[in-house]
């Protein structure tokens, strides 16, 4: 059907297929040819390149991979501050269940208007997907990652001869070493002077030397470069197209759409000042807040230099400094078990009062930590994570009709439900490229009737929903009660059905299927011949005797 066009090659090619949809290309061209066109949408935080008078291969790359390896860096770094850690299995956690008993997330295909035949396939491409994901088991570890980095990146390996067979691979790719570029061409219109965009060419480029450490080498993309042993390399990077690969990231940019940023980012000041503080306080504690001697030495009539020798000698005898580590925590030095302080020596000269000891009051207000306390509450703040769950000792109301949902963790379940949504492009964009691939579905049909009403169901805490669940269906029956009396007056059964019991349309012809079974086998009284009291419409059966047992005959005698 000529779907795909195929091109290899380095970095001066282009690697990974392309869907090619005639319809969609010509409707771009024109509109491009149009000279219509004076910006470009940018927003996936594509580094935008203007190739009208310069070529790729003389522009420096460097520095906008360079950007972005450091701070996805600085993202994990920061989840593994134990505060930070706390609330991003917190926000995990409710994003996605990884229950034994429940698929992690399923799709719902009800409000799609197509075949069933196209159904069952395209659920069946969904499983596929999420077998080649492995998401059933890495669920937990894909949404983290996700929301630390900002950002999750695959590459689909499509076989080049045998296309309609679909992904066979999805492979992760590093953040760090992935950027989407946009490469522009404009011309000058010479009666309004505007430069309009006439050519926008997309593609991802890969350089590995990115994802590495501090000390791997990276330098301009497609230039040779030095490790630093006197041996050049060439840059690995590499070309790859626009479909073959799926970058799904949080929605959040830079406020000039340069780069993506992690959900982590107005966390960043907030964890910095969290940070600073607990090390002051350490500080305080051990090397300042303990009280200190004062030591004044005599010294007789001992000469300048051998006065401050032996102030030396006293001092190395019975003195040692701690120093305290704000990186591992620890108190380093030579300790003295005669002292453990910072001690103050002074000499003194003959005639003075002699060698005397004085103590220095400690520090004060060792148990007012409310600093510490504000910070976290900011961080925590900063995290979209509900400040009452900093206290660990805190009972969590896990459903109920008696539970009361604060405003912060109502903010925190929207919270949730936007970051399901988003991470939900995930699977919307696999989906994409897998139905066309195998000729399920084109891009016309996916645009308008398939992508705009797919839903993705995610599984919730199984006992949490359990209680949620009886909780609103004794709403619903409550409601349900109350209303009776007026359908068929204010309200129709169809109304009562779809706005109160909140059935869809599909629930609706599945109870009255099971009605109408039950009732055929009589489990319980056709609702039709019973009257408003529940009671029974029907006469009540003639009482079956036999002569000689009670039976009364006709002239009013009883028979014997």
């Amino acid at each position: 059907m000529g779907m795909f066009d195929w091109s290899m090659g380095g970095f001066g090619g282009m690697f990974g297929f392309k869907l090619k949809n005639p319809n969609v290309n010509k409707e771009e061209q024109k509109v491009l040819a149009n000279n219509n066109v004076i910006e470009v949408e940018n927003d996936d935080a594509s580094a935008l390149i203007d190739t009208t008078y310069a070529v790729t291969n003389s522009v420096n790359l460097h520095g906008s991979l360079q950007t972005q390896s450091d701070l996805i860096n600085e993202y994990r770094l920061m989840a593994f501050h134990p505060e930070v850690d706390n609330a991003l299995d917190d926000i995990v956690n409710a994003v996605v269940s990884c229950d034994e008993d429940e698929d992690p997330v399923s799709v719902d295909l009800e409000k799609v208007d197509v075949g069933d035949g196209v159904k069952d396939k395209i659920v069946d491409e969904f499983d596929h997907i999420i077998e080649l994901m492995n998401f059933n088991r890495t669920a937990y570890e894909r949404v983290r990652q996700w929301y630390v980095d900002g950002r999750l990146v695959f590459h689909c390996v499509v076989d080049e001869k045998r296309p309609k067979d679909g992904i066979i691979k999805l492979i992760p790719l590093d953040p760090r070493a992935v950027r989407k570029f946009k490469e522009i061409k404009k011309t000058l219109d010479p009666l309004t002077g505007v430069e309009k965009i006439t050519e926008v060419d997309e593609y991802f480029l890969y350089d590995k030397s990115f994802a590495g450490d501090s000390n791997t080498d990276a330098g301009a993309v497609g230039q040779r470069q030095s490790n630093g042993s006197g041996v050049t390399r060439r840059s690995q990077a590499i070309r790859l197209s626009v479909d073959s690969v799926i970058q799904v990231h949080t929605g959040i940019l830079a406020s000039d759409n340069s780069s993506i940023l992690s959900n982590l980012e107005k966390a960043r000041k907030p964890l910095n000042n969290l940070r600073m503080m607990e090390d002051a306080m350490v500080v305080y504690r051990l090397t300042r807040a303990p009280e200190r001697r004062v030591f004044y030495i005599d010294v007789g009539t001992l000469p300048k230099k051998a006065a401050e020798e032996y102030m030396v000698h006293t001092m190395n005898k019975y003195k040692s400094k701690m120093v305290y580590d704000p990186s591992s925590g620890k108190v380093n030095g030579n300790a003295h078990q005669i002292s453990m302080n910072e001690d103050f020596w002074l000499p003194r000269r003959e005639g003075s009062s002699g060698t005397q000891i004085d103590t220095l009051q400690g520090g004060q207000n060792l148990n007012d930590i409310d600093d510490i306390l504000y910070f976290q509450r900011k961080l925590y703040k900063s995290l979209n994570v509900p400040q009452s769950r900093i206290e660990q000792d805190d009972v969590v109301p896990l459903g109920g009709r008696g539970a009361e949902v604060t405003r912060d963790e109502w903010k925190f379940d929207k919270f949730v439900r936007r970051l399901r949504r988003r991470f939900s492009e995930l699977f919307s964009e696999i989906m994409r490229r897998q139905l066309i691939l195998k000729n399920i579905t084109t891009q016309e049909d996916w645009d308008t009737l398939v992508a705009p009403f797919v839903q993705f169901k995610y599984a919730s805490d199984s006992y949490m929903k359990a209680q949620q669940e009886a909780e609103l269906l004794n709403d619903r029956l409550a409601t349900l009660a109350a209303i009776d009396q007026y359908v068929g007056k204010y309200f129709s059964k169809d109304f009562v059905k779809r706005n109160v019991l909140n059935w869809t349309d599909e629930d609706i012809k599945d109870q009255a299927k099971k009605i109408k079974k039950e009732l055929a086998a009589g489990e319980y009284p056709d609702p039709a011949t019973m009257d408003a009291d529940g009671n029974s419409l029907l006469p009540p059966p003639m009482p079956i005797t036999t002569p000689g047992f009670g039976f009364t005959a006709p002239d009013g005698q009883p028979t014997s």
